[in-house]
């Protein structure tokens, strides 16, 4: 039982490390070749969103909308973006304005583009007749 304590927590330990470097070089690559390259790269190598967004806030002089924009243009999910910015309080209006940028920037990378998009077409009513084509004709007129 010792022996199998002792290597999980090698294995938690370098694990951590590994993921210590990788977020080190997150902040390096961010400076050396801009926070979309950077947030691509971190998406590709499975670093969890949320992980994302906590180096890329802890940022000294990163705008979130930037960061918000090229996690849209990496691929993430909208309703992941939002459900991970509203984790780390940042304002839905600032999520909406890095999604706008995102599609004027990068549509064709986008995962969903209509996010915030609603229904624009309604169903039949049945709750009124139209009699002839006339939508002010009483459906109960006599006589029809």
């Amino acid at each position: 039982m010792k022996r199998i304590v002792t290597l999980l927590v090698v294995i938690g330990l370098t694990a951590g490390v590994a993921f210590a470097a990788t977020l080190e070089k997150f902040e390096e690559d961010v400076k050396a070749k801009g926070i979309e390259a950077t947030v691509d790269e971190a998406v590709k190598a499975e670093i969890p969103t949320a992980e994302i967004m906590d180096t890329g806030l802890n940022l000294e002089g990163l705008n979130p909308q930037n960061l918000i924009k090229a996690l849209y243009c990496a691929g993430i999910k909208g309703e992941e973006v939002r459900s991970v910015a509203a984790e780390y309080n940042v304002s839905e209006m600032i999520v909406e304005a890095g999604y706008e940028k995102s599609v004027a920037e990068c549509l064709d990378k986008l995962e969903d583009p209509q996010p915030y998009t609603e229904a624009q077409q309604k169903g039949p009513s049945f709750s009124k007749r139209r009699r002839n084509g006339n939508p002010n004709a009483s459906p109960y007129t006599p006589g029809s």
